[in-house]
């Protein structure tokens, strides 16, 4: 879980840029929690390598007060660094603005255990010598 306080003069046009290091695998739930005096002006975006991952309309950016964004996701990172960006805002020109962010990442295998059940068919099946159309042999 991050904590990103944004302070006075980080504005939309100079957005204050957070590394976010997480796991290789697969983002499943994002959760952005614009803290209690928000009112609105703590903005979020979150980045893989550039690409927006949340919100993923490019005109649209998460903000709030006191809320939550519960965001059910499926976004693989395999590739390049195993890190997000968080791009944050702040329109008051007095206090700083704080969110909360919360990303959870598994590994493919275990969000998606039809996987592991398919090889194991598959290998069971070899095993007893069915012959599978799609499986060349070994000779």
């Amino acid at each position: 879980m991050y904590t990103i306080s944004t302070p006075v003069g980080n504005d939309i046009t100079n957005p204050l840029e957070t590394p976010l290091a997480i796991s290789y695998g697969i983002i499943h739930f994002i959760g952005i929690y614009l803290v209690p005096g928000s009112q609105g002006e703590c903005h979020v975006v979150l980045l893989h390598e550039g690409d927006r991952v949340a919100p993923t309309n490019p005109e649209e950016n998460y903000s709030g007060d006191d809320t939550l964004w519960p965001i059910k996701e499926h976004y693989p990172i395999d590739t390049g660094p195993a890190s997000l960006t968080a791009l944050t805002w702040n329109d008051n020109e007095d206090e700083s603005r704080k969110a909360i962010i919360n990303i959870q990442v598994l590994p493919e295998d275990v969000l998606l255990p039809t996987n592991r059940l398919t090889n194991a068919l598959l290998a069971f099946l070899q095993r007893l010598r069915v012959p599978l159309p799609w499986v060349t042999s070994k000779s």
